[in-house]
């Protein structure tokens, strides 16, 4: 068996024997690189570390690619691999103008001074090829190099006067999405500097290069420039079944095997083969490019992280808890944007004006389409709020009143809990002309006021009155199948899965037409209502290892009670299960046998009056009889939250 060293070798001898001319540019930085940066600056380059970088710097001399697009993390070898690889090619073998663009003027400064310096030092027929700088010689500045066949130029995208400066044959783009959108009022910096290649597209001569990692989702250059191209991302194969796939974060996992995120691994999808550190060169090794999207002259790679040589993956993942546990989302999208190299998505949430504009005059404390009522209570230390929602077919909403009651909630019995408990037996009136009562409803028990929810929620067990608590555990169903008993009165308390009910309820608020899902509310409600519905956003983060969304709050210490209220009547409803269909029969069955009662009393009071009038010895009443009318008392508000916020 030959050693690496003899292999090596005769590798070379064999370049050596090939003409330079028809080297590719993977097999001229074999040849004639050396390390410019790093603990290995002044050995000679090798692509064993980063064969996936083998392909996209060959295509710097594929004759069909005009553009090539690089998408990746930090640390994955694209500077040094791709980029200034490409320029040394360049140099040597193909020479002619081109242009190295960075996000500022000063970056391009330091780029120059610290970077291609340092390769043209460390590779000697680079430096051969350079002409000596000299005081005041303009063929050699921080800014412009000049070489053998061609020259260097270094701008900053912050800079319209350096894109305009010269024409050159290959424009070298790196951290595109850093760029500002407009360089000095002169418009798009990568649109001027793609000005500059018109004259080499005629002949086509022109190439350009561009790479970065991602930043946010719908604002990424590098997303829309990828997007445009073939996209082609990297297979490896599992050693474990051979399966080729692409190695995605969700494939990289510590807390389900119960390690520390030091030692996170990788499981394969398909064989559940577990894969440790070690492997990760194996697997590399045997890349492969697929293409996902059709050719059109832009050759586009996209490359994770999780592929990196330099980081390990456990050293993502104990960067990712860190900025789990320090709850800082701008920790995390440092994570996400550079270590992980995916998009950033923002937050999504609701607008107040989005909502607002549901209100509506109702003709009845209940409107026509209601057939459930349900409630959802958030307590605190000195008040108890409540909304009231009624629900009809295919989950149509209608919020009946919302109320808030001052007094001690942990305080059992007491006459906050009294006001309470006469507002839940409330009978409502129907537009339909019958009455409603309240069916079920979850109080929040994690408002400070444990103990004074658990008895009075015990105590009205029957009225299916459910103590709950939220838990915002992603994936958590909404309703539990079984509460757990708790407390010293021995209380069924349900845990809430609130971010699958918040999804629910957000999805609602934006339904526009009537029917399904649709949110109404009543006109009286006032705007600091609606506000408190805009309190929380969706935002992206990590769970077990996993991309999930949560809701968290805006601003600190802004009041969303009306929002959680109205995730405990999901709750409510979610527990009953009810068929809103039959329960709509019912109703209606209910409506008919009211009407048919005030038909007869209205019938048999008509059939009194004419006996009364019937013959001339019959004496009047003093007083008739007047036919029997059900009568509606709109019931006493004790201080709600709409008008006395």
């Amino acid at each position: 068996m030959t050693s690496p060293a003899i292999q090596e070798i005769f590798q070379e001898a064999i370049r050596a024997a090939i003409p330079d001319a028809l080297l590719t540019p993977s097999e001229w930085a074999s040849t004639y690189r050396y390390v410019s940066q790093g603990p290995l600056r002044g050995q000679k380059w090798s692509m064993d570390p980063v064969p996936y970088l083998t392909e996209p710097l060959n295509c710097v001399t594929d004759s069909r690619v005009r553009t090539i697009v690089f998408w990746s993390a930090s640390r994955v070898g694209k500077t040094e691999g791709l980029l200034l690889n490409a320029a040394g090619y360049f140099m040597h073998i193909d020479p002619g103008p081109f242009m190295n663009l960075r996000p500022t003027l000063d970056d391009a400064k330091l780029f120059s001074r610290e970077r291609f310096s340092a390769l043209v030092e460390e590779t000697p027929v680079l430096r051969d090829l350079m002409e000596e700088p000299r005081t005041r010689d303009s063929d050699n500045t921080m800014l412009y190099k000049k070489f053998l066949g061609g020259y260097a130029f270094f701008a900053g995208a912050n800079s319209p006067t350096g894109l305009r400066a010269q024409d050159f044959q290959r424009l070298l783009a790196d951290e595109i999405d850093d760029y500002p959108l407009n360089a000095g009022g002169m418009g798009d910096p990568l649109d001027l500097a793609n000005v500059r290649l018109r004259n080499f597209e005629k002949e086509g001569l022109a190439l350009s290069i561009y790479t970065s990692s991602p930043t946010v989702k719908g604002r990424s250059r590098i997303e829309t420039a990828y997007n445009d191209s073939d996209q082609r991302r990297l297979y490896v194969p599992c050693l474990g079944c051979g399966e080729m796939q692409e190695l995605v974060w969700s494939s990289i996992v510590w807390s389900e095997l119960g390690r520390e995120p030091k030692d996170a691994c990788f499981r394969c999808p398909f064989c559940r083969h577990i894969g440790e550190e070690e492997e990760k060169a194996e697997m590399i090794a045997n890349w492969e490019w697929r293409a996902h999207a059709e050719f059109k002259g832009t050759a586009g790679f996209k490359l994770l992280g999780t592929y990196s040589p330099w980081i390990t993956w456990g050293g993502m993942a104990e960067e990712l808890t860190r900025a789990v546990r320090a709850k800082s989302y701008e920790k995390y999208q440092v994570w996400c944007n550079s270590t992980l190299g995916e998009l950033w998505e923002e937050g999504e949430g609701l607008e107040e004006e989005e909502i607002s504009f549901h209100r509506e005059e109702y003709a009845a404390p209940v409107p026509r389409g209601v057939v459930l009522l349900t409630f959802g209570a958030d307590t605190h230390p000195d008040r108890i709020e409540v909304e009231v929602l009624g629900w009809g077919l295919e989950d149509e909403t209608w919020s009946i009143e919302y109320r808030v009651f001052y007094g001690n909630p942990n305080q059992y019995p007491s006459a906050v809990w009294e006001d309470f408990e006469d507002f839940l037996l409330t009978r409502w009136q129907h537009e339909l002309g019958v009455e409603m009562t309240i069916t079920a409803g979850g109080i929040d028990t994690a408002g400070g006021c444990t103990d004074g929810v658990y008895k009075f929620c015990k105590a009205n067990q029957s009225r299916r009155w459910w103590a709950i608590i939220g838990a915002s555990k992603p994936g958590k169903p909404i309703a539990p199948k079984k509460p757990s008993i708790v407390g010293p009165v021995r209380t069924k308390l349900f845990t809430v899965g609130t971010e699958a009910a918040k999804d629910k309820a957000a999805a609602a608020l934006r339904v526009i037409e009537p029917g399904a899902s649709r949110c109404h509310f009543p006109i009286t409600y006032e705007d600091t209502y609606f506000r408190q519905f805009t309190a929380e956003r969706r935002v992206p983060s990590v769970h077990l290892g996993f991309h999930v969304w949560r809701w968290v709050k805006i601003k600190a210490g802004t009041r969303n009670e009306a929002w959680d209220c109205r995730v405990y009547n999901i709750f409510a409803r979610e527990n009953l299960k009810p068929n809103l269909e039959r329960l709509t029969e019912r109703l209606m069955e209910r409506v008919a046998a009211a009407e048919e009662k005030k038909r007869q009393e209205k019938e048999a009071g008509s059939s009194k009056s004419t006996d009364d009038k019937g013959g001339d010895r019959a004496t009047p009443t003093a007083n008739p009889r007047q036919p029997s009318r059900t009568t509606f008392r709109i019931p006493r508000r004790r201080g709600g939250f709409v008008k006395r916020w």
